[in-house]
């Protein structure tokens, strides 16, 4: 049974969510547009500093952070997380607590990229680039005498599809095979999943029309099938281990669960938790259910098999 708190968030979630996230083209226009005349910083807070160490580098032409816990030696372990906000919105705090635990719990390397967010960017161009950084990534550690298995990617919501559409990247340029972890990915942009109306109408924080048109405009040129833009569409065949978190009020529950057999019939090892009457991006909010995923997320990235 959901927690008191979770209950209270999903309640004001369904009071507020659709006044501050507009879900007609109009408003999201407006919305677009004024975050294009004021963006919204992507600064980490400075409360990380009491956690980890931080540095600020730019690898293929994006800000990049990185984060580790206070120490004498860096860890083996590195994760690449790519945050939600469905390709049009900006990191936000949530974001960076769930990415200082996991440096901290695990402990790990844990590298942010900042990807520019649609329209002013789209997944023609996002998808490659990310990969390149996670080649990086990759290639780092086994410079410093690891392997592929030591670095996961993760994302959470539109993250995670690009996590998914990333280690795809990779796969085709038989570069590795990384684990993943996604939390709540979003991986068909065409929001067509005959499923999808019943669980979205219990969903207090997404919604079918914003969604497709925030598909729209990561896609571009591209169709919204594309699997750089609904990497569901891609072969799962020769990626590494995968674990992932739905809730049950969560509108993308059922590509979540699409996903899982997808990966499983291509023989991918996954490792799937699905959380009853728990919301969108449960597992990096401020709430007890989160304590919970993150043990397990912590055990994905130290044990991969």
């Amino acid at each position: 049974m959901p927690s008191l708190a979770h209950e209270a968030l999903a309640t004001l979630m369904h009071l507020t969510v659709h006044r501050r996230m507009p879900h007609d083209d109009e408003g999201m226009l407006a919305e677009l547009t004024a975050a294009q005349l004021r963006p919204r910083s992507f600064s980490p807070p400075r409360s990380l500093d009491r956690h980890v160490s931080l540095r600020v580098g730019v690898r293929h032409g994006w800000r990049t952070y990185e984060m580790a816990p206070w120490g004498p030696r860096l860890p083996a372990h590195r994760v690449v997380y790519f945050h939600g906000g469905g390709y049009v919105g900006e990191i936000d705090p949530n974001h960076w607590s769930v990415c200082r635990r996991i440096a901290t719990l695990t402990p790990a390397r844990v590298v942010v990229p900042i990807y520019p967010v649609a329209p002013g960017t789209t997944a023609e161009v996002t998808v490659p680039t990310a990969a390149a950084i996670a080649a990086d990534v990759i290639a780092d550690a086994i410079l410093g005498g690891g392997d592929a298995s030591l670095v996961t990617l993760m994302g959470d919501s539109a993250g995670g599809g690009l996590a998914l559409a990333v280690a795809q990247a990779l796969r085709d340029e038989q570069i590795a095979a990384p684990r993943l972890v996604l939390i709540a990915p979003w991986v068909d942009a065409t929001m067509t999943h005959s499923d999808i109306d019943v669980v979205g109408a219990r969903d207090p924080m997404l919604s079918i029309p914003r969604l497709t048109r925030a598909g729209e405009l990561y896609a571009g040129h591209l169709a919204v099938s594309d699997p750089r833009v609904s990497p569901i569409n891609g072969s799962m065949t020769g990626l590494g281990p995968m674990t992932i978190f739905a809730g049950t009020r969560d509108l993308l529950l059922p590509d979540a669960r699409r996903l899982r057999d997808a990966a499983r019939e291509a023989g991918v090892a996954v490792e799937y938790h699905e959380g009853e009457g728990l919301i969108h991006v449960f597992p990096i909010l401020p709430l007890p259910e989160a304590r919970q995923a993150r043990r397990a997320i912590v055990g994905a990235i130290r044990w991969p098999g």
